[in-house]
């Protein structure tokens, strides 16, 4: 999109669909969110939309989707909104932040794959630094812990392991 109005209308329209039934269309509306944020158009379009249904759908989709691709693109709208000077403003006026540590990041935060313990770790340096650090120390400690039970739970394949792991074995019928 090349103007407000044109970003305005591309984010209600994803907004719309964050709660779709179908996963591929929820993943493609937080894609097109994360394409908005990229390009810098995004927080514009988040403040014309009303924040806080459209933050409750993310963070429903970050959360719990039934499917982790759409879960991980919500987390990835997640980091660029925390990251974004103009959006992250946004998710702490909401009063959502207990909520973002508590639903979104804590459990994604123990989780066994290095990139979305990262990319949890980012949100919340995201969030602490545009609330000049003024997040509970309860909050960081638990995020921490979170972050080294799922350190200690990744499993640590070789090379030879993963790509063994990688490879699909067909049904015989088939080959």
């Amino acid at each position: 999109p090349e103007d407000k109005a044109e970003s305005a209308a591309a984010a209600t329209a994803a907004f719309e669909h964050l709660n779709h039934i179908h996963p591929r269309v929820r993943w493609a509306a937080l894609e097109v969110l994360a394409r908005l944020l990229v390009v810098g158009l995004g927080a514009e379009a988040l403040r014309l939309f009303s924040g806080q249904s459209a933050l409750e759908a993310l963070f429903c989709r970050a959360a719990n989707d039934s499917y982790v691709r759409v879960q991980r693109r919500g987390l990835l709208v997640l980091l660029l909104l925390s990251l974004s000077a103009e959006a992250s403003p946004l998710l702490l006026a909401s009063g959502f932040v207990e909520r973002l540590f508590r639903e979104v990041l804590l459990p994604h935060a123990s989780s066994p794959c290095e990139a979305v313990r990262s990319t949890c770790a980012q949100i919340a340096e995201g969030l602490a630094s545009a609330s000049n650090d003024a997040l509970s120390e309860s909050l960081r400690e638990e995020l921490a812990e979170a972050l080294q039970c799922g350190a200690a739970a990744a499993p640590a394949l070789d090379t030879t392991e993963a790509h063994q792991a990688a490879l699909i074995e067909w049904p015989l019928d088939w080959q």
